[in-house]
């Protein structure tokens, strides 16, 4: 791909949904850059494109305003598929229909936008969404496979996503060693790999069969504040999807990843890199029962904290400077001491905000350092051996420490496998546990 996204917690932008009260996840595809030439893998932009239209009798409008973080480039991620967008910074449309400013964002930015989710491409364009390299027997007797008597493209596409489905193919960002030019190697034997895999074989398989298709590129979904009604779209949202021309041709979107690991769209990006990847092919929902009156508390005021803030940000910078200089004029003239228990009160509740916003890291962040202490002991734990056996082992060289090793690691498989959330309680004892852990010596090892 010709766009490279960043990746991590780095906030990239938040948008306002005007409109609609909530749209659903799975509707969240925002939009970057539309991918048509490949080589048998990976793919490219190829030449402009200007070739699709507003579908008849199309949905009611999305409105939306997008607050865009400082990132010191010129792409803009609407919501699919973008209308019109109106910004102080001078805005150009390109032949695919998306959006960049003229000059590199450098500051933070509110975009207003309204967005239409169906477009028609005319059926006079469609032979340039069908063109791959020659493929393999192999991948040409799958396509076979796929094609149903009806040849409707409706079920050609069920027929490949089943493909997915029962061949249990796994989303993991961590593939291994692949081939980038071969789609054998990923089709027949990995059969696993991150978006950008499933969304390139898709794409070639589709095409193959007869069917208009493209990739897609941006960032998909977002953590949704019920507060203030915006979304959060991080770095580690980036995504890679399709676009394939149904049998009314229409552009419809598809994602592969949506169906081999369903949990990452219904729980967000952030959530479903917590799990193991074992369950990640399987629809979860988390198990909020046992959540303590404090977690829930702290989750709504990180909640109400971050609606504060997205909307003072966006109230600023709606208003010009003047304005701003009047607001701040009108305000009475605080006391130094009021000031001092106001920022006091502000670094509390940031404070609160981040240990709380980061209370899901604390188990897997104790069990890395158990790791990391039992390395420097040089007892590792093996890459074949499980949380159990490894624990199992160092009870058994430090047994005056067997309920410390337990308590770490078992909370740690409660939280991990079993979704069981843990309680204050729980996380001060692996804290606790941990420190006297560190505090053992060689001296004090089973003789």
């Amino acid at each position: 791909f010709t766009l490279e996204l960043p990746i991590g917690q780095e906030l990239i932008f938040r948008a306002e949904i005007i409109k609609a009260v909530y749209i659903d996840r799975h509707q969240l595809y925002w939009r970057g850059l539309v991918l048509r030439s490949t080589d048998g893998f990976r793919w490219y932009q190829g030449p402009p494109a200007n070739d699709i239209t507003l579908k008849q009798n199309s949905p009611e409008f999305v409105d939306y305003k997008m607050t865009v973080e400082p990132n010191q480039q010129k792409w803009l991620f609407p919501l699919d598929r973008p209308l019109q967008m109106t910004s102080n910074l001078p805005l150009l449309r390109t032949r695919d229909g998306l959006y960049q400013t003229a000059v590199s964002i450098d500051h933070r930015t509110v975009f207003r936008a309204q967005s239409n989710l169906s477009l028609t491409l005319r059926p006079e364009d469609e032979k340039n969404y069908l063109k791959i390299p020659i493929q393999s027997p192999r991948i040409l007797k799958l396509i076979e496979a796929f094609k149903d008597k009806s040849l409707t493209r409706e079920k050609i596409v069920q027929n490949i996503k089943n493909y997915f489905v029962d061949q249990n193919f796994l989303y993991t960002l961590s593939p291994g060693e692949m081939n980038d030019h071969s789609l054998d190697d990923f089709l027949f034997k990995a059969k696993k790999g991150y978006c950008e895999h499933f969304a390139s074989s898709f794409a070639i398989l589709a095409r193959a069969a007869g069917i208009p298709s493209r990739v897609v590129i941006g960032y998909q979904g977002g953590e949704y504040n019920s507060i203030g009604n915006f979304y959060t779209i991080r770095a580690q949202d980036a995504h890679a999807w399709n676009e394939y021309v149904n049998d009314s041709g229409d552009w419809e979107t598809i994602d592969l990843v949506d169906f081999v690991a369903p949990v990452r769209t219904a729980l967000g990006t952030a959530e479903f890199l917590k799990l193991p990847e074992n369950l990640r092919g399987l629809m979860m929902k988390r198990n909020s029962s046992d959540e303590s009156f404090l977690f829930v508390a702290y989750d709504y005021l990180s909640t109400y904290i971050d609606s504060l803030n997205f909307y003072w940000t966006q109230w600023l910078l709606d208003f010009n400077l003047e304005r701003q200089s009047e607001l701040l004029e009108s305000l009475p003239e605080a006391s130094p001491v009021f000031l001092i228990l106001f920022i006091i009160f502000i670094f509390i509740c940031f404070k609160i905000k981040f240990y709380w916003t980061h209370r899901n890291q604390w188990p897997q962040y104790f069990y890395k350092q158990l790791l990391h202490w039992a390395n420097k002991k040089h007892l590792a734990k093996k890459p074949s051996e499980g949380p159990t056996n490894f624990v199992q082992r160092l009870q058994e060289k430090w047994p005056a420490n067997s309920d410390d090793f337990g308590v770490i690691v078992q909370n740690y498989v409660n939280f991990t496998f079993a979704n069981i959330s843990l309680s204050l309680i729980d996380l001060k004892n692996m804290h606790e546990s941990l420190r006297r852990i560190e505090s053992i010596t060689n001296s004090d090892s089973k003789q």
